[in-house]
C-alpha cells in the first residue's frame, strides 16, 4: 500500500488519521465498522484482519459504542425538540461547534487526545457555553456534578471558602454559602471539590 495515499476505508476499518511512524511500524487511528470502536492501530492490523477489531467484534458480542453514544446525546440535547433536555438547552442557547456536528472524525479524534476514558463523562466547562473542543472535557460523574447549574457552588466559591476558612467557623461559612457545616467540613477535607487548592 502507497503510505502517501491511505483509503478512507480499509477492509472493516474506517480511517480517521494517519499517525505517522512509531517503532518502525505505521500507526493509524481507525474506526470499527461493526461495532464502532475507535482505537489506535498499526496499519498492518487493518489491512490483514478482514473480521473485525477484535474477537467480541467478530462474534457481534461487543464492542464500544460509548464514544458515538454520547456524540448523538450531546446533539440530541441541542437540536432534537422531544428530547427531554432540550428546553434547558435551548433556553440557554447552547450549541455544538459546526466541526463536531457535521464531522463525527473530528469529535473522537478531540476525545482520545483529550483524556477520554471509558470511566468519565463529557463537561462543559462553563455551563452556559455550548459544545466546542475549548469549553469540552472529560470529568467523572462527581466532579460534573459539582459544575451542574443546578449545584450551589462553584470553583471561585469554594476558593473563596478555603480562604474564608483561615478566619471563619465552618458553621459561619456554612450559612452564608446556604450549605450544611457537613458540607464545608468535607470541602476543607479534600473530600468534595478536592479538584480545588
Amino acid at each position: 500500500m502507497n503510505y502517501k495515499y491511505l483509503p478512507p476505508i480499509i477492509n472493516n476499518f474506517i480511517i480517521i488519521e494517519d499517525l505517522g511512524i512509531k517503532k518502525r511500524r505505521r500507526y493509524l487511528l481507525a474506526k470499527c465498522k461493526k461495532c464502532l470502536r475507535i482505537f489506535e492501530t498499526s496499519k498492518d492490523h487493518v489491512t490483514r484482519n478482514m473480521i473485525g477489531c477484535s474477537r467480541a467484534c467478530a462474534k457481534n458480542k461487543g464492542g464500544n459504542k460509548r464514544l458515538a453514544k454520547i456524540r448523538e446525546g450531546m446533539i440530541a440535547r441541542c437540536r432534537n425538540r422531544s428530547h427531554v433536555s432540550f428546553r434547558h438547552y435551548s433556553r440557554n442557547d447552547i450549541t455544538v461547534c459546526e466541526e463536531w456536528l457535521n464531522n463525527s472524525a473530528s469529535f473522537y479524534k478531540w476525545a482520545l487526545a483529550n483524556g477520554y476514558s471509558e470511566d468519565l463523562t463529557l463537561d462543559r466547562i462553563d455551563n452556559s457555553k455550548g459544545y466546542y473542543p475549548s469549553n469540552c472535557t472529560w470529568s467523572s460523574k462527581h466532579i460534573q456534578s459539582q459544575n451542574s447549574s443546578q449545584a450551589k457552588l462553584d470553583i471561585n466559591k469554594v476558593k473563596e471558602i478555603f480562604s474564608l476558612s483561615k478566619t471563619m467557623q465552618q458553621k459561619d461559612i456554612a450559612i452564608l454559602f446556604g450549605v450544611s457545616r457537613s458540607t464545608i467540613c468535607s470541602i476543607l477535607k479534600g473530600i468534595r471539590w478536592g479538584n480545588v487548592k
